[in-house]
This record gives structure tokens, C-alpha cells and sequence, in this order.
């Protein structure tokens, strides 16, 4: 008897999607940001404050997911991990492994679209 593996789901680790990717982006721009304005003298201390706490707040996520990938690594035995890539070898994901793959990035693409649609309604709306 065949054992059938596909129906179960592996819904990720917390904060390795897209809104990780968008905390990511503003933890490091607004450091960015705030050494411009350090050098400039514009920056205080309460600015600092929020700035080191955001950025202690990614490196403690940056912990945590990479402790649960090592220990994920360990737990989990070589033959029952099933990559979702285009270049899978599996045969039940030979179909929608493209979806899969490109699902992220279209999601990212739809989302940035609407963001700007959005901004010009906005925009237009204010004249």
C-alpha cells in the first residue's frame, strides 16, 4: 500500500514570508536613515532608542528562525524532505511546482501594484 504524503501541508516559520522581508527593508532603511541624520546632528537619543529596539527585535528573529532551521535540520530524516522548486523530482508536484516557485513573487508584484494604485488615487483625490 502506497503511503500518500500529499496531504500534508508545511505552512512556513513566522516571519519568513513577505511581511518578514518588509521588516527587514524598514529596520534597515530607517538605520540608514538614522546615521544620516546622526551625521547631519538632527538625531536625539529617543530616536536611538526606538531605532536599537526595532533592530535587537530582527536580530532576535534572525535567531530564532535560523535555531529553528538548525534544529528542523536535525529532527526531520533525509528521505521525507520534498523540495517545492521547478526542479523538483517528485512527481506529484511535477504540475504545479511553477506556481509554487513564482507564487511569492507574484503576490509581492500585485501588492506593490496596488500600493502605487492606491498612492495615485490618493494623490489625485487631494487636487
Amino acid at each position: 500500500m502506497r503511503k500518500d504524503t500529499n496531504r500534508f501541508m508545511n505552512a512556513g516559520l513566522p516571519t519568513t514570508g513577505i511581511g518578514g522581508i518588509f521588516y527587514f527593508l524598514s529596520v534597515v532603511l530607517m538605520l540608514l536613515f538614522e546615521i544620516t541624520l546622526t551625521i547631519r546632528g538632527r538625531s536625539s537619543f529617543l530616536r536611538w532608542k526606538f531605532v536599537s529596539g526595532q533592530l535587537a527585535l530582527l536580530l532576535a528573529i534572525f535567531a530564532v528562525v535560523t535555531a529553528s532551521w538548525i534544529i528542523l535540520e536535525r529532527l526531520i530524516p533525509e528521505q521525507t524532505k520534498i523540495a517545492l522548486t521547478p526542479f523538483s523530482s517528485n512527481a506529484s508536484f511535477k504540475d504545479n511546482s511553477q506556481a509554487i516557485f513564482f507564487s511569492p513573487l507574484l503576490i509581492l508584484a500585485s501588492l506593490l501594484a496596488l500600493n502605487q494604485v492606491i498612492y495615485l488615487f490618493l494623490r489625485l483625490s487631494k487636487k
